[in-house]
C-alpha cells in the first residue's frame, strides 16, 4: 500500500499547480523522499521537509545568484551534490512566486 505524502510534499503539490498545463503533475515516495513529475518529466525532489528543483545549465546561474543551495548527500565517495537547488523562500509560499 502507498504511503501518503506529508504535509511538506502536498504543500509543494499545490505550488506546482500552475505546471499541470503541461500535464498531469503527480508525486511518488523514492529512496527515502518524494520526486515530483509533470507529465514524464521529473522536475522537483523533497527530502527531509526540503523540495529542491531540478537545475540545468540554462537557470543554475540563476539558481546561485539568488542564493539557494544546491541537494547534497552523503556517499561512500564524500558529499555529492545533484542538479536540484533549494528554491527561494518567497516561491514556497505563493504558486505565483513558484512558476517564475
Amino acid at each position: 500500500m502507498a504511503q501518503p505524502p506529508p504535509r511538506y510534499v502536498v504543500h509543494a503539490l499545490d505550488l506546482f499547480q500552475s505546471l499541470g498545463r503541461h500535464g498531469a503533475v503527480r508525486t511518488k515516495a523514492m529512496f527515502g523522499g518524494w520526486g515530483f513529475w509533470c507529465g514524464e518529466l521529473v522536475f522537483a525532489i523533497a527530502v527531509e521537509d526540503q523540495v529542491y528543483l531540478k537545475v540545468d545549465d540554462e537557470n543554475r546561474r540563476w539558481f546561485v545568484d539568488a542564493g539557494c543551495k544546491p541537494f547534497t548527500y552523503q556517499s561512500k565517495r564524500g558529499l555529492m551534490e545533484m542538479s536540484y537547488f533549494h528554491p527561494p523562500e518567497a516561491a514556497l509560499e505563493s504558486p505565483e512566486d513558484m512558476s517564475l
